[in-house]
Formats: structure tokens, sequence, C-alpha cells
């Protein structure tokens, strides 16, 4: 009888160990499509100079581009999770002696609705811009055109959610121009990309 006692408590314990050990639930996929990468122009060695309205530069360059999947738990107490990718361009302050990094990264966003956004923001600060995906004339502001680089470029995407700064984005050119509230301004002056199709 006391050896039925032990196997009895084993079953248990393997039986507790086997419905502990529930396999992982997929609950949603938040991909990015090749639409919503491309209106990323940015590639790793890029190099852009923005001019301010006084004359002064500043030179930036493109130190890298990645694109990953993130398996992202829906809550603590569960194995649901969600996969979410980011793809993602860290753009540096070249010749500077304070480190100043901008990212511009795009992804998936766990809302209730299925959400992908773009953001240009400050990697010490947090401070920055966003835009939701894919960016297109139904539903992003936009002007159809703004004089930049000696020429027109087309499609330029506005982002105006801080009421101090004005962020417009090209899909071409990425930040074609920056407006702050005090009148100034740092626009495109010079852009090489490291492959020229």
């Amino acid at each position: 009888m006391r050896n039925l006692k032990i196997v009895f408590i084993l079953l248990l314990g393997i039986l507790a160990l086997c419905f502990s050990c529930e396999k992982n639930h997929l609950a949603g996929e938040f991909l990015l499509t090749d639409e919503m990468k491309a209106q990323n122009p940015y590639q790793k060695g890029d190099s852009f100079k923005l001019i301010s309205n006084t004359g002064d530069t500043l030179s930036w360059y493109v130190k890298g581009r990645s694109n990953q999947v993130h398996e992202m738990l829906l809550g603590i107490n569960t194995k649901d999770y969600y996969l979410v990718e980011t793809d993602k361009a860290s753009i540096d302050l070249e010749n500077s002696i304070e480190y100043v990094t901008f990212y511009l990264e795009m992804g998936g966003q766990l809302t209730s609705s299925r959400n992908y956004i773009i953001e240009l923001y400050n990697g010490a600060s947090g401070a920055g811009f966003s835009f939701d995906l894919p960016l297109s004339k139904e539903s992003t502001p936009y002007v159809d055109s703004l004089y930049v680089l000696n020429r027109w470029i087309m499609d330029v995407f506005i982002n105006e959610a801080t009421s101090a700064n004005k962020l417009y984005y090209s899909t071409e050119f990425g930040i074609v121009k920056i407006d702050f509230s005090d009148g100034s301004y740092w626009e495109l002056e010079k852009i090489e990309w490291a492959d020229e199709n």
C-alpha cells in the first residue's frame, strides 16, 4: 500500500509538470510590409547635411539599419505572445563633441487595433516625432511640394504633433526640414546615398 501511495504521488507530480509546461500561443503578428519599410529611405553609410536659417550646418551619417522580429508577451501571467517587427536606422551627428544619436524606427504597436508607426526620436531624451504607417496622402497631413536642395520635392509629409516644432518628411529623401516655434529652421542642404541606384 505504501508503494501505491508513492506511485500515486509521482503520477500526480508528472501530470502537474505536464500541464504547467503548456506551449506558447501566438496571439497575433505585427509585421511590416515591404511598402512600409520602403518609406524609410536611409541605409547604412548614407549621409546628409542640414543647414539652419542662420547658415550653421549639421552633418549626419547613418551608422546602421537593422530589422528584427521580437516576441512580446501579451501580459505578465500568460504565455501568449505577439510577433512584432521593427526596422531601425541609427543616425549620428558627425564630428560632434556631444554624442547625439537619432533613430528612425518603424514597428507595430500593441493596441486594440493593428497600428504601425514611424518615429524619429533623440536617443538620449526620447523627444521626437511620429507618423502612423503606411504614410499616405489620404491619412497623413502633407504638402504637395517643398523647395529644398535647389529643387521641388514632391509629397512631403508633415508632423505637427508638438506645438513647438514641425517635421517635414519625404519617403524619397527622409528628413527634409524642421521648423521651430521661434521661426528658426533646419533644412536639408545635401544628401549622399551610400549605394546609388
